[in-house]
């Protein structure tokens, strides 16, 4: 359990890091999927203190095939989280209107 904390305390702290670079407009080569993860990584836990009866479920599709891109991180990475976080939104407010045993709140990204 201990390991499971400093990984994800870990990831925090990158993704956090990468956000606080000043040279935001530089291109480089990123790993998508690595990017997403990371995304998805920072809004369980965000929504685990915004969303305290709601706990979606969060699933990873992506295509292991897709090769790095030559784009800007820190643009991508905010529109990334932006749609994750919108997503878990209307899924948990999907789950406030409908009886909560009759709706499972799902996020899934392919």
């Amino acid at each position: 359990k201990v390991y499971q904390h400093s990984k994800r305390a870990q990831g925090i702290v990158n993704s956090m890091m990468m956000h606080s670079r000043s040279s935001s407009d530089e291109r480089e080569m990123i790993d998508i999927n690595g990017l997403i993860k990371q995304a998805l990584t920072l809004v369980r836990h965000s929504t685990r203190s915004d969303h305290t009866l709601c706990s979606p479920e969060m699933t990873l599709d992506l295509d292991p095939s897709i090769p790095p891109q030559n784009i800007v991180a820190l643009e991508l990475s905010r529109v990334i989280l932006n749609l994750l976080d919108n997503a878990v939104d209307a899924v948990c407010e999907q789950q406030e209107l409908l009886q909560p045993a009759a709706y499972v709140p799902t996020v899934r990204v392919s």
